[in-house]
């Protein structure tokens, strides 16, 4: 049996929860589920967007749902905070077209790799009402790591 955290977030994310939850139920396999907040509306209720309860449900989990959250002013995303908690750097998007399904080329077939925990993710901004500045930190690690990832895809 697969355990899995379901972490809702705000609004349509709890909403696409359920039919994720709909799905996975249709499949041959068995899964547990468990369940976390983080979000806006987590915030309005604890006085954070990700509880250390949340961290420790998706640490004891094989997968993790997370659905959109809202953003919180002044408040860490919530989605970057449980990436670098469960250090889950690599955003892995493969491309590729398939014979019998229209699309604009039929010979497409790669994968965007992207570091998902530094650069524009980093959360240092700062600023006023005329001007925000969000500082891009890129670290030696974090290059080496995600590198690595995409050439062990191949």
């Amino acid at each position: 049996m697969y355990k899995i955290a379901v972490i809702g977030g705000d609004g349509i994310g709890n909403e696409v929860m359920d039919s994720c939850e709909y799905l996975l139920d249709k499949i041959d396999l068995e899964f547990s589920f468990e369940y976390g907040i983080a979000g806006f509306e987590c915030f309005n209720n604890t006085g954070t967007t990700l509880p250390e309860e949340t961290i420790k449900i998706a640490n004891k989990s094989d997968a993790v749902l997370f659905g959109a959250s809202t953003s919180t002013p002044g408040q860490p995303s919530p989605i970057i905070n449980l990436r670098k908690a469960l250090n889950v750097y690599a955003n892995i998007r493969p491309i590729k077209s398939y014979k019998g399904v229209n699309c604009i080329r039929d010979d497409i077939d790669f994968v965007i790799v992207r570091e998902n925990t530094e650069g524009l993710y980093s959360q240092v901004e700062y600023g006023d009402c005329e001007k925000m500045i969000a500082e891009r930190h890129i670290t030696k690690k974090a290059s080496e790591r995600i590198s690595k990832a995409a050439f062990n895809l191949c």
